[in-house]
């Protein structure tokens, strides 16, 4: 909530001081947001805004299955926009304060840990990567706080961010303590399958559509 009352505020000094400025809405792979666009000077633009998502799903990867588990996007870039050639395209250099995890949990159900199903009074875990700040590099087409006639505006923007190494969490509880010992081992193992598939995240994709009006 903090997050928001600093967006809306940018959002208000910006109107008292009658800047140029660009209100946009966008969705992609770091979620649905908003954003805002600043000039600094001739072709070049500062641009910042949050992107949120979240969701309820059941896991279904890398030999897990897990019932209740969550999906987390929180996405804050502070970006300089370069228009080298005055006009629409531009290339963006920042970071992004990322907060992208999938977290699961579960009590007293079924879970298949390692390809292999065993019941847990209590079960939770977390996947998640190490760089909160994560330095982002793209291209990307869209000029929201230009100074020509239009006011609506179409973005595109492709590029990657540095998320970081995988950060992995799992720790469940047998109902039978015959099997723990077994759970444990499997636990181990998932672990291990669980970061090698997210190692493929360490360069974080970044594609989003939106538009914008400037004020």
């Amino acid at each position: 909530m903090k997050r928001i009352w600093v967006f809306v505020f940018l959002l208000i000094f910006a109107v008292m001081c009658k800047a140029e400025v660009g209100v946009g809405l966008k969705a992609g792979t770091t979620g649905p947001g908003i954003e805002l666009t600043f000039p600094l000077k001739e072709k070049l633009n500062l641009r910042t805004g949050i992107a949120y998502y979240n969701i309820d799903k059941k896991l279904d990867k890398a030999d897990a299955k897990i019932q209740n588990a969550e999906l987390n996007l929180l996405n804050i870039p502070l970006l300089l926009d370069w228009h080298p050639f005055g006009g629409g395209f531009r290339v963006s250099l920042g970071a992004f304060y990322a907060d992208n995890y999938i977290s699961a949990k579960a009590k007293d159900q079924t879970v298949t840990i390692n390809n292999h199903d065993y019941s847990v009074s209590n079960l939770s875990g977390k996947i998640a990567f190490d760089n909160k700040i994560c330095p982002y590099l793209g291209i990307g087409i869209g000029n929201a706080a230009s100074k020509d006639q239009k006011r609506f505006h179409f973005s595109l923007d492709i590029g990657v961010f540095l998320s970081g190494s995988p950060d992995i969490s799992l720790t469940a509880t047998a109902q039978d303590p015959t099997l723990q010992s077994a759970l444990d081992n499997d636990i181990q193992s998932q672990k291990k399958k669980f970061k090698d598939e997210a190692k493929d995240y360490k360069l974080y994709p970044v594609i989003s559509l939106g538009i914008s009006y400037t004020f």
